[in-house]
């Protein structure tokens, strides 16, 4: 069993035997069936879905021969641990319109998933923090009134159960437009 540090986008590879062994493998977590293939020349790789939540899991490994001739059914629990995705996250341009506020768009991905949650809005020339939620992956903060010029802006997100907690920062000129 191998992560690649992005819920669900763990394999579950193989060998049930020899190269002519063919049949059934269903993968089932807590009960719940979340992945199956047909096993071909004694392998098998099964993605898991993006919606298994990161942490340890115990997965059940079951096995079904295609013909009974050959080998018999077979069940094992194999353990694996999904880890919090990272996520890429970018405030785009802000625009400093006639009302001397400027609007400021912030999105974020992660592999497979849509991060939603707090995020926070630190600029440089601001006396408080400002606080909006990402959903589906974008915000639109709204700045107070700042002179024109560059200005240095750090947007933190701060994480969820699935995706890791990011912070980027940098300087975003204010025009008057």
């Amino acid at each position: 069993m191998t992560s690649d540090g992005t819920p669900g986008q763990t394999d579950q590879t193989g060998g049930y035997g020899a190269a002519g062994v063919a049949g059934t493998v269903v993968i089932a977590d807590a009960g719940a069936q979340v992945g199956s293939a047909q096993l071909t020349h004694g392998a098998v790789t099964i993605p898991l879905p993006a919606r298994l939540a990161a942490g340890s899991h115990l997965l059940r490994v079951a096995y079904t021969p295609t013909t009974s001739s050959y080998t018999a059914p077979a069940i094992t629990t194999t353990s694996v641990k999904i880890n919090k995705a990272a996520p890429k996250l970018t405030g785009a341009r802000a625009h400093r319109g006639k009302s001397g506020r400027a609007r400021l768009i912030i999105r974020a991905s992660a592999k497979h998933l849509r991060p939603s949650g707090p995020v926070t809005v630190r600029a440089q020339g601001m006396k408080r923090i400002l606080r909006a939620h990402l959903r589906d992956g974008k915000v639109i903060v709204t700045l107070p009134r700042l002179g024109a010029g560059p200005r240095r802006v750090t947007v933190t997100y701060r994480g969820s159960s699935n995706i890791r907690r990011a912070s980027v920062s940098k300087s975003i000129n204010l025009a008057v437009g």
